[in-house]
This record gives C-alpha cells, structure tokens and sequence, in this order.
C-alpha cells in the first residue's frame, strides 16, 4: 500500500526471538523471511528496499527506537495518493493498484474454492464493488 518507490520507508519486524529453546530455528526463520520473495524477499531484495529488525528485547524503548527514523520519513501511501490526494487521479478502490492486487485475489480465492463470496456490502458482493469500482470514499463510511 505504501508503493514500490517508497519501501525505504519502511521497516519489517520480526518479534519471535527466544520463543524456541533452538537459536538456530530462529535464525533459519528469519533467513527464510529474508530471502523468499512470497514472504520478505521482495521487499528487502529491490533497489528501494526496505529494512528488517529485531524486536527482541521487547521493550517500550526498542519499539520507540524502531519507530522514531521512520518519523522523519514524509510520504503519503500510494492508495492514499490514488484514491484521495487533490492532486491525484481520485481512483475508485478496486481502480487502485492495492484494489487490483486484493480483486485479483478474491478472483483466485473464488476459482478455488468454487463458490460465490457471502462477504457484502450492502448487498453487493465485494468482488463486484472492487471490480466496478463501487466504492469511493465518500461511501466508505457504509462498510458495516
């Protein structure tokens, strides 16, 4: 959601550090994490890649550490400049790259499981107000 050009803007944290009595399972975890592209992969292995860390400590004061650089950071997420920015092409949700990627998705959900989605909105089935673009953000509001 936050765009491919803006993944340095971003941090992946991992937090399962000391759940195991084996170092090593943690290690190969995060080493799987890193370098499949279905998992962290594609973010960390691109030009504008973002960045992995630790939260091993667990402390208010690792994760406030974490966070502060990105606070500095300006940048407005991808979905946000399509679908809201005045200077933008105010895109309908299922317009939007995030909207094509989640309708694409609930296609192949669909094609698997073989049966119509009960998920609505007010009556309308989520594929179909992706797909249509049915929903903006002036009716976002009625999502129950």
């Amino acid at each position: 959601m936050i765009g491919i050009d803006k993944r340095n803007h971003c941090t992946l944290v991992t937090t399962k550090w000391g759940c195991t009595a084996n170092p090593q399972i943690e290690e190969k975890r995060e080493e799987d994490l890193l370098e499949k592209p279905h998992l962290f992969g594609a973010m960390i292995q691109t030009a504008n890649s973002a960045t992995m860390a630790r939260f091993e400590e667990r402390t208010r004061g690792q994760a406030l550490a974490m966070i502060k650089p990105m606070l500095t950071k300006k940048f407005a997420p991808q979905i946000s400049v399509q679908m809201v920015d005045d200077n933008g092409p105010r895109l309908a949700l299922g317009e939007t790259d995030a909207g094509m990627i989640v309708a694409d998705g609930l296609k192949k959900l669909a094609q698997v499981t073989k049966k119509k989605s009960s998920c609505t909105l007010n009556g309308t089935s989520w594929h179909r107000i992706l797909m249509n673009g049915s929903l903006r953000t002036s009716n976002a509001s009625a999502i129950n």
